[in-house]
């Protein structure tokens, strides 16, 4: 089944619409989409992050995204892997929001720009089954969201756009995370059309009570933007 899939990259140099390619190939290396540039933009602009829409993507494909910029060099080929898409519950023409961690998406974080994420469905959270890193009982957390372009550009990172405190509770071999995100945090995030992938990357990292730092998680996080009044 076809869809629509848009992807991104955060190259780190600005200018290379039309030069920055992308090529998609299955589990087994085997070509799903032969090299393009085409439709690749920079946005915004002059950020280093580029994004391209496909109208042909087949929602049972597993593999990877390689984008690079023609450039034989080291560090001039980013790679990414994909799972298979998995559908909305959609009813009377309106998607059921079932959690702003999409499980189905790599625990893709979505984020409301100027929303509360406090509670209930709203609330961002994550479970860890069979962990088996050091004891978590009466520790610590932080959820962190650094911009996309700012976490993957060569060199230094910067400190975090947001840091939330997580909250962090282990029984046996299951850790469980909850962050809220309130409304005036949610909106000095920088946004994207609802189109666009992702904004940031997010980490969540715990402490344990003799002061071990241990990341439980990496992934995407995608702020929306808020049509205002």
């Amino acid at each position: 089944m076809s869809t629509t899939r848009d992807i991104s990259v955060g190259w780190g140099v600005t200018g290379l619409a039309g030069t920055l390619a992308y090529r998609v190939v299955d589990q087994d290396d085997a070509t799903l989409i032969a090299r393009t540039a085409s439709g690749v933009t920079e946005f915004p602009a002059s950020s280093g992050e580029y994004h391209v829409k496909i109208a042909t993507w087949d929602s049972s494909w597993v593999g990877r995204i390689i984008w690079d910029d023609g450039s034989t060099a080291v560090g001039h080929v980013a790679s990414e892997s994909f799972d298979a898409v998995q559908s909305a519950t959609v009813v009377a023409s309106s998607v059921i929001i079932n959690s702003v961690v999409d499980v189905n998406n790599g625990d893709l974080l979505t984020l409301v720009e100027g929303d509360d994420h406090t509670e209930g469905n709203r609330l961002p959270s994550w479970t860890f089954s069979n962990y088996d890193g050091p004891s978590l009982v009466g520790g610590t957390g932080v959820l962190r969201l650094r911009l996309i372009q700012s976490y993957r550009h060569v060199g230094t990172v910067g400190s975090a756009d947001l840091e939330v405190v997580a909250n962090i509770t282990q029984s046996g071999d299951v850790v469980t995370v909850e962050a809220p995100i309130t409304s005036t945090e949610s909106a000095e995030l920088f946004t994207n059309a609802p189109a666009i992938d992702a904004t940031h990357e997010y980490q969540i990292i715990a402490t344990t009570t003799g002061g071990k730092a241990h990341t439980l998680k990496f992934g995407k996080a995608n702020v929306l933007r808020r049509i205002p009044a």
